[in-house]
This record gives structure tokens, sequence and C-alpha cells, in this order.
């Protein structure tokens, strides 16, 4: 997460860090969507085997 894109739509410069005002921002959403994947591998793996 060394550097994030700035979108110029419209012409008017957005940048993620300053919309939400914690420049921590991006880094916080990726751990939390890796902590999402891993409790997702761990219920699908504990599911029993699917019988077509």
């Amino acid at each position: 997460m060394e550097r994030t894109l700035i979108a110029v739509g419209g012409k008017i410069p957005w940048q993620v860090n300053e919309t939400v005002g914690d420049p921590r921002y991006p880094f916080d959403l990726l751990c939390r969507v890796i902590t999402v994947s891993l409790a997702t591998v761990k219920i699908v793996r504990s599911l029993p085997p699917l019988e077509i």
C-alpha cells in the first residue's frame, strides 16, 4: 500500500486518504479483507463434502 491512485473524474481530483481523513485507511481495509478471506476459507473447509 505504498501509494494510492488519485482519480480524476470530471476534472475534480479525488484522493481516498483525504476523503476518509485517515492515511492508514487503505492498509486497515486490506487487513479486514484478509481477515474475512481467512475466516471464509476456515468455514468452507469445515463444511461436509457435497454429494451430488
